[in-house]
């Protein structure tokens, strides 16, 4: 082992595949902890208030100050760490180390959709299960079709006309219906 902890490309060569995919699992989760309990201490400084103390006016500016963190880096941290605090059973999920970098980001990013809020709870354990268990790309695609239910009325722009291949009142973008409207349209087509 080198410095890092790391085994050296000689090392490696002698592991079995068995013990190569133990020591990469082992090394994932400890990322993943680390990162949820990143994001964690984020929530709880920006609950505090202390962010202020140095004269930053939010928590992200803080992390950026601190830890020299890109733009990016802090706004998705900030949003996990507020998303930890909506779905309780994802955090402790993600504070074990059971789910992965990318999929606590995309679970936060639809948690931080203020027109969703109110359908948070309900889906905790189900945001927590399906990103434990669905390749990447089939939770980005749920949660996209969930954020699509759970907010009707979303930046999508909404066309309550005709449109190709839509009949009247269906809810449009480009050629894709989404959904129709919660009434009839109140003008005749």
């Amino acid at each position: 082992m080198d410095v890092a902890g790391v085994p050296g490309v000689e090392e490696i060569g002698l592991m079995s595949a068995a013990a190569l995919d133990e020591l990469a699992a082992t090394m994932e989760v400890a990322r993943r902890v680390a990162q949820a309990e990143m994001a964690l201490l984020v929530q709880r400084v920006d609950a505090s208030g202390v962010f202020a103390v140095d004269g930053h006016r939010r928590v992200s500016l803080w992390g950026r100050a601190t830890n020299n963190w890109s733009g990016a880096e802090a706004a998705r941290l900030v949003k996990l760490g507020r998303a930890f605090k909506v779905l309780p059973l994802f955090a402790e999920a993600a504070l074990a180390g059971r789910i992965g970098i990318a999929q606590m980001d995309a679970v936060a990013a639809v948690a931080a959709n203020p027109r969703v809020r109110e359908h948070l709870e309900a889906a905790d354990e189900s945001f927590t299960r399906f990103a434990q268990t669905l390749a990447f790309d089939d939770l980005v695609t749920l949660l996209q079709h969930w954020e699509q239910l759970a907010d009707p009325t979303g930046p999508v722009t909404v066309m309550t006309g005709p449109a190709r291949g839509v009949g009247p009142g269906w809810r449009s973008m480009g050629n894709a219906a989404l959904s129709m409207p919660p009434e009839p349209p109140s003008t005749g087509w």
